[in-house]
């Protein structure tokens, strides 16, 4: 079994041309008694196409995932941050945007 450190999916990533979206992803509940994930990655696979997915599409996967993970659409600070991001460029490209946020690690010492 191979077993794949957070580093080196990165680095597969960087390898093969994705890119961070700049959306400040926050996982929500997959269980009534679970908590969300904060400071995930969205990572574009399809970085360097041509490809464009509109606000509104990208603003119903969002609403149906939270809804099917935690029985409804929240309305808390943490969501809306992640909302009005969503719809801060319209459309985003896939790969069109790197997050100017996130700080390139240094993978240097990592084994994969």
């Amino acid at each position: 079994m191979i077993a794949l450190t957070s580093a080196a999916l990165l680095r597969f990533c960087r390898r093969n041309g994705a890119r961070l979206l700049d959306i400040p992803w926050v996982q929500p509940r997959l269980s009534p008694a679970g908590a969300r994930v904060q400071h995930m990655l969205l990572v574009d696979l399809l970085a360097g196409s041509e490809r464009a997915l509109p606000s509104a599409t990208r603003g119903r996967w969002i609403e149906g995932y939270y809804l099917a993970a935690e029985g409804a659409v929240p309305t808390d600070p943490t969501f809306q941050a992640l909302w009005s991001r969503v719809f801060a460029h319209d459309p985003v490209g896939f790969g069109a945007i790197e997050n100017p946020e996130v700080e390139p690690l240094d993978l240097s010492g990592v084994d994969p």
